[in-house]
């Protein structure tokens, strides 16, 4: 910015007035900085410099502005989805971010019915309006109650044995017991044979593990997120 001379010196006098400092040795020659003069300038580029990004930020994410509706199954949602908002949250300020948690059947509603612009799952997508892609993989695994005097909470297990434990299943919809039925029935094993509860949740699934009432499935990440 060009300034004339008389309007710099007048602005530097005015400045020093209210910072009741000198600025300016004019007594030196050349005339040079005072020390406080050297401790305005690094405060004023480090001002500037700040500035400048803000207006790059902005700049940025001047078109980045609304309203995103994320759906998830609780499996994803346990430690990936959780953490991929909020990365893009701190990346795009301007965003507000929903995240709804549900099972994959209804994940997949609310994709097609336009009430979720991005979805994930524990399972692959049934509906031919979604195009799906694999971005990470989970392990599921078998959960045995450990209380005292269970006969199998410290020993292997075969699948013909296990499925005629008490089991503790999730509800229609899930994409993980949608995972696990057919990864049984692509071995030729048949299914548990005794179900005594159906939960809504891979939460309450744990829960009800580790209540006693009987053995379920469960998301490893979903473990890693409870320890």
């Amino acid at each position: 910015v060009s300034m004339s001379q008389p309007t710099a010196s007048r602005r530097l006098k005015a400045m020093e007035q209210e910072l009741g400092e000198r600025l300016v040795d004019r007594e030196a020659h050349p005339m040079s900085l005072t020390p406080f003069g050297f401790l305005f300038l690094d405060f004023a580029d480090d001002v500037l410099k700040r500035y400048r990004a803000l207006l790059m930020n902005a700049d940025q994410n001047q078109s980045i502005i609304g309203r995103l509706t994320v759906a998830t199954s609780s499996s994803p949602a346990a430690r990936l989805v959780t953490r991929w908002m909020a990365d893009f949250v701190a990346s795009h300020p301007g965003v507000h971010v929903e995240l709804w948690e549900m099972n994959s059947r209804e994940v997949e509603e609310r994709l097609v019915n336009g009430d979720a612009v991005i979805g994930f799952t524990g399972a692959d997508a049934g509906h031919p309006d979604i195009a799906a892609l694999p971005i990470a993989e989970d392990e599921i695994v078998l959960l045995i109650p450990n209380h005292a005097g269970h006969p199998y909470a410290h020993r292997p297990i075969d699948w013909d044995t296990a499925r005629r434990l008490p089991f503790v299943v999730r509800r229609p919809g899930s994409g993980t017991q949608q995972v696990v039925d057919q990864a049984i029935r692509s071995r030729g094993w048949e299914l548990p044979s005794h179900v005594v509860m159906e939960v809504g949740s891979a939460a309450a699934l744990i829960d009800a593990v580790e209540a006693g009432l009987g053995a379920g499935f469960v998301s490893r990440e979903l473990l890693f997120r409870r320890e």
